[in-house]
């Protein structure tokens, strides 16, 4: 028995309640990436539903120019990037594209149809786009996708 009449905790109680702990803070830490991760994921779905939204819209309410024509506005999808830009032919480093980055962890691949460029252009005036896409987009190194968007005639007809 103890002089004083206290007792202290012992090696193994200690041992367990750092294990306890490690335990939860484990759990807590896969909990916070595994929803940092689905936010990053609806984060990019919705960016790309509104570069197409975007795009469209430009096509629709194109301006004329000097030669009297209206002018198309394309979405071009790479592996980490997305790129809006007017007109219907890229232009890597174009002072007037727009560039957003996939999320570091995220990356999309595109499967167009009939030409298989990875671009989605909308046509001035009539807004139609003549290049149907699916948009996959993967987690991390996931060999199947999580999950795809797909532009049709008119923009975003499915997205999930």
């Amino acid at each position: 028995m103890d002089i004083s009449g206290e007792r202290g905790y012992t090696l193994v109680e200690i041992i367990i309640a750092m294990a306890l702990t490690a335990v939860v803070a484990t759990a807590m830490a896969f909990a916070f990436l595994n929803f940092r991760n689905n936010v990053l994921y609806d984060i990019l779905l919705n960016r790309i539903g509104e570069s197409v939204n975007y795009a469209k819209l430009k096509g629709i309410t194109s301006k004329l120019d000097s030669q009297d024509l209206r002018s198309s506005y394309s979405v071009k999808f790479f592996a980490d990037r997305i790129v809006e830009f007017e007109g219907d032919t890229y232009v890597e480093g174009d002072d007037a594209n727009i560039e957003y980055e996939v999320p570091v962890g995220l990356r999309i691949t595109s499967t167009c149809s009939p030409v298989d460029n990875s671009v989605v252009t909308f046509f001035a005036i009539t807004g139609e786009n003549s290049n149907y896409c699916t948009i996959s987009i993967y987690k991390f190194e996931q060999a199947y996708p999580t999950g795809s968007v797909y532009i049709g005639k008119y923009g975003v007809e499915q997205a999930s």
